[in-house]
């Protein structure tokens, strides 16, 4: 299984404007570097909480045997604005659409596919089955407030903490940000 990025966000979810109003900060002098933390702070709390903040397309591959054995496959991330493809490639690399009937897609907070029996056409063992999708919010208004907070307080923290380790502490995530990210994390059972 992996997850590929194929179109990152057009924008995030806190703007520059914004970030330099909570930081208090009057110039123009860290923009390039506060720009950089507000991307990284998005990506950490994404990654941590399985979410797409801002619209984002992905490529999800899989392997042939864990569709075969188990039909209901969940996205990787949420929430899911659309499947926009499911590609079955062959030993050679070619890659073919799965025709509509075999699969049922079910998009939203969780996106969820269900596979029924695949063609017996030549699918690669490892990485056999791609499913294109595309996740997030559709606009920055819509990622939820606590959401956006953690952003600035994350960004916030890597900016006034730019160095991870000093010679007399080491530096975590504040709790502040987990407890506001843990309603909308997933959780696997």
């Amino acid at each position: 299984m992996s997850l590929t990025l194929i179109a990152a966000p057009m924008s995030e979810p806190i703007t520059l404007d914004d970030m330099k109003r909570h930081l208090r900060l009057l110039t123009s002098d860290h923009d390039d570097s506060l720009s950089q933390l507000l991307v990284a702070a998005r990506h950490a709390l994404e990654a941590r909480a399985g979410l797409a903040f801002s619209l984002q397309r992905w490529t999800y591959t899989l392997d042939k045997e864990r569709v075969v054995r188990c039909s209901d496959i969940l996205l990787p991330l949420s929430p899911i604005k659309s499947v926009d493809a499911v590609m079955l490639i062959d030993h050679e690399g070619n890659r073919t659409p799965l025709d509509s009937g075999t699969v049922t897609i079910s998009a939203g907070t969780i996106g969820r596919l269900k596979f029924g029996p695949l063609p017996s056409a030549d699918i690669r063992p490892l990485g056999g089955i791609e499913i294109e999708f595309t996740a997030g919010y559709e606009t920055i208004n819509l990622v939820p407030a606590e959401l956006r907070h953690a952003v600035r307080l994350l960004t916030a923290h890597f900016f006034e903490n730019r160095e991870s380790v000093s010679e007399t502490r080491v530096f975590s995530i504040p709790r502040t940000i987990d407890t506001l990210v843990a309603p909308y994390r997933r959780v696997s059972i």
